[in-house]
């Protein structure tokens, strides 16, 4: 089971505040909801988990990844939930219904995913892959970075005149 402490004041490695509920192995991605109620979770254990911040309960599992799962992310509207894993995916869950759409990515370990603060754009990238945009209507690439130009895409944002700023890996 894993735990996650919710208070800013208490750090990590004191007494817990709240667990994740369900996960049967550790968890290794952590994201909240941009209203701050709810917790996704990934695991070893191949599933993600969304849950409530306060009480710490299991509101939805999603699963159909065949490896661990890397990062997780929030849409900026709160409706969907990203998950990246070494597997080669990353799934788009509904958060309502569990409905779940499927990007096939080039990963490696480390598999990362992040939202477009407007939503309209996930990008991906590992240790060893480039960073690729993708259209979230569409699921179509739309830029990629090559590799030595790649970043994480935790670190990135549009910047409101239709250019996107990246922290690039020199």
């Amino acid at each position: 089971m894993g735990t996650l402490a919710t208070d800013q004041s208490i750090p990590l490695t004191e007494t817990p505040v709240r667990e994740i509920e369900g996960h049967t192995r550790d968890i290794f991605a952590v994201a909240f909801s941009p209203d701050g109620l709810r917790i996704a979770s990934g695991s070893t254990d191949k599933t993600v988990r969304l849950s409530e911040t306060e009480t710490g309960k299991n509101l939805r599992v999603f699963q159909g990844h065949t490896d661990l799962i890397t990062s997780v992310a929030f849409s900026p509207d709160g409706g969907l939930v990203a998950s990246a894993s070494p597997d080669k995916t990353v799934r788009i869950w509904e958060t309502s219904t569990n409905v779940v759409r499927t990007l096939a990515v080039d990963s490696s370990e480390r598999a990362v995913v992040a939202f477009s603060p407007d939503g309209r754009f996930i990008a991906t990238a590992s240790l060893d892959r480039p960073l690729t945009l993708w259209d979230l209507a569409t699921l179509t690439a739309v830029r990629t970075f090559p590799a030595a130009e790649a970043c994480f895409p935790s670190l990135f944002r549009a910047t409101g005149n239709g250019s996107l700023q990246t922290a690039v890996k020199r």
